[in-house]
């Protein structure tokens, strides 16, 4: 889910059932690229151009982002 503050800043949440190991993964690749600045930099670079390609295809920057053969 994308929410939009109040100073506008986009926010991403993760919805995740209380208990289920899967909802450490996305707070583990946050973390991860917060530590490692090299890919933390290439995953930015990634979803920029990413959205500037698809400016008004959400779905199509999510399937690029996260191909559903991986989940």
């Amino acid at each position: 889910m994308l929410f939009r503050s109040t100073n506008r800043r986009a926010t991403n949440a993760h919805v995740c059932e209380k208990a289920r190991f899967n909802r450490l993964y996305p707070l583990l690749c946050r973390d991860f690229l917060r530590t490692d600045r090299i890919a933390g930099n290439a995953c930015g670079v990634i979803k920029q151009r990413l959205a500037e390609r698809f400016p008004t295809d959400e779905d199509a920057y999510y399937d690029i982002k996260t191909p559903s053969s991986i989940l």
